[in-house]
């Protein structure tokens, strides 16, 4: 607690003499030996990746260029999952970057065709799992892989259907799900992570014309429902 306060990255240094700055992501290695920070230089919303040394204050040599604001550790502490824009500058890809190599030899993991869907990644707060999101206007998908096993091919929770949404989130050995497969204000149901499809879904709580269910979030002991009761925000 008395120890001399760290700088891990200075804002103010890195805008020095740039027409803009914007720092669209950090996120610190599970060993916080290193941070991935995204970074925009000129309002463009491209941001250039790059990956820090705690321990030495050092940069490490490459830069990604062309990326978005989503991006996430593997638990090897060496494997970044970070996604690219397109012409249009959607985010339509998600690559798996390792630190210390050349960007051009990043794996392409996943690329969306259609121009509906945005790529997302994002990690469970259990830090177990990767998630890939694909996200529309009225229609989700979402797939994941081991956060320890970064290499594996990430596996589908539930195949898009046309406006069906669902977000998921892991504590043990289940997924919880929040959808409107079934019903127009959202159901919460679990699923099994060794078979996570609709066939395996089990319901837990049920929307209605008076409870609308927003999304759930797992702790260690509980798990948190937003809701809207009769319109009023609150937590279960």
């Amino acid at each position: 607690p008395n120890a001399k306060e760290e700088i891990l990255l200075d804002e103010n240094a890195l805008a020095e003499g740039k027409p803009y700055f914007n720092l669209g992501a950090l996120e610190v290695s599970e060993d916080h030996r290193w941070i991935a920070y995204a970074v925009d230089f000129d309002g463009s919303e491209k941001y250039r990746i790059y990956f820090k040394n705690l321990v030495t204050g050092e940069l490490s040599p490459e830069v990604i260029d062309g990326a978005s604001t989503s991006l996430e550790w593997a638990n090897d502490n060496r494997t970044v999952f970070y996604t690219l824009l397109d012409e249009h500058e959607r985010p339509d890809r998600l690559m798996r970057h390792v630190v210390g190599e050349n960007p051009a030899k990043d794996a392409l993991i996943y690329k969306e065709p259609d121009p509906q869907f945005f790529v997302y990644c994002s990690k469970s707060r259990s830090r177990r799992y990767i998630f890939l999101d694909i996200v529309g206007k009225i229609t989700s998908e979402t797939r994941f892989v081991d956060a320890d096993r970064p290499t594996d091919e990430f596996r589908i929770i539930e195949p898009r259907r046309r406006g069906v949404e669902y977000s998921v989130s892991h504590h043990s050995d289940r997924f919880f799900i929040v959808t409107n497969d079934t019903v127009q204000n959202f159901r919460l149901v679990e699923a099994p992570v060794s078979n996570p499809g609709a066939a395996n879904w089990k319901e837990i709580l049920r929307g209605s014309s008076e409870l609308f269910i927003e999304s759930c979030e797992s702790f260690r002991n509980h798990l948190v429902v937003h809701v809207r009761e009769k319109g009023l925000p609150r937590l279960r």
